[in-house]
């Protein structure tokens, strides 16, 4: 119960806060400018969790590739692998794909993901790793997670810096 009223008044605050600053920014004619700002972090903040749920995922089921390990538990290894891949190529078309994520992805990462999504990489064929399409996977994998954590951390800031000039 205390839990749910302490729920109810940070949600209550919240609206307080953006009701504060909505009103600033009508006034100064950037009200569709907040909104904008709040609509993005608004949709990072939706998936923030799940795409990082999503990147421990990844590392847990990449885990056998870094120790010695008999070739049927790397099949099966990478049996495993296959749905979370699957999930992982489509959250990365999706990021590619996003207007909310188009103003922090660097043109280095976006070559990254696109090298990664050309092509179906096979990581590993009797006795040996490949270890060009492994270095393309973790590459992807880094990109996904920089770009998951800088561009949340870039939209809050783009919010807050926005709210800040509009209090000065």
């Amino acid at each position: 119960a205390r839990l749910d009223l302490a729920k109810e008044q940070v949600k209550k605050h919240d609206l307080d806060i953006f009701w504060f600053f909505y009103r600033k920014a009508q006034a100064t004619g950037k009200g569709e400018e907040l909104l904008q700002l709040y609509r993005n972090f608004l949709e990072m903040d939706r998936t923030f969790t799940e795409k990082k749920q999503l990147y421990a995922d990844l590392m847990n089921a990449v885990n056998f590739i870094r120790e010695e390990t008999p070739y049927d538990e790397i099949e099966n290894g990478l049996d495993e692998l296959k749905p979370i891949e699957m999930k992982f190529q489509y959250t990365l078309e999706e990021i590619l794909e996003s207007a909310t994520y188009q103003p922090f992805l660097e043109d280095s990462a976006k070559e990254i993901i696109q090298k990664y999504l050309s092509q179906h990489w096979v990581y590993f064929t009797k006795p040996v790793y490949d270890d060009q399409a492994l270095v393309v996977l973790f590459d992807a994998v880094h990109a996904f997670y920089q770009i998951v954590d800088d561009s949340y951390f870039k939209a809050k800031k783009a919010l807050l810096s926005f709210q800040m000039d509009l209090v000065k």
